[in-house]
């Protein structure tokens, strides 16, 4: 059992994926928020970010992407130390380095993982 209080934020615009991810970490007793675009993934961690001990992004957003969401975050004092892992479909070496250069902790193409290999990642990521 998960500790209760671990809240992830999941920053995800397909409906399915966001879904069946959010079950999954739901289950293991993860508190979990979601956002669909970049802009409110930025007002949901300005409002929330004492609760939250991880993002789980994805960088193809609309309204604003997930490289300006990390650049937000690190920019932020009270955001920058919140782990990011990005989950993308973009898996090639420049979005890859992109996105590490700008403080996340992992990068993973989502179409090669299922949801619970996800939320296992979600649970190794300190």
């Amino acid at each position: 059992m998960v500790d209760a209080k671990k809240t992830v934020l999941i920053v995800e615009d397909e409906e399915l994926l966001l879904s069946l991810l959010r079950d999954e970490l739901v289950q293991r007793g993860y508190s979990v928020l979601v956002s669909k675009t970049g802009e409110d993934a930025v007002a949901v961690l300005s409002e929330s970010h004492a609760d939250i001990q991880l993002v789980a992004l994805d960088l193809m957003l609309p309204k604003m992407d997930g490289f300006e969401v990390l650049q937000r975050m690190k920019e932020d004092d009270r955001l920058k130390d919140i782990p990011v892992v990005v989950l993308s479909n973009l898996g090639d070496d420049e979005n890859t380095k992109r996105a590490m250069d700008l403080g996340a902790k992992g990068y993973f193409v989502k179409s090669d993982m299922t949801p619970d290999e996800i939320a296992d990642l979600v649970k190794a990521i300190k």
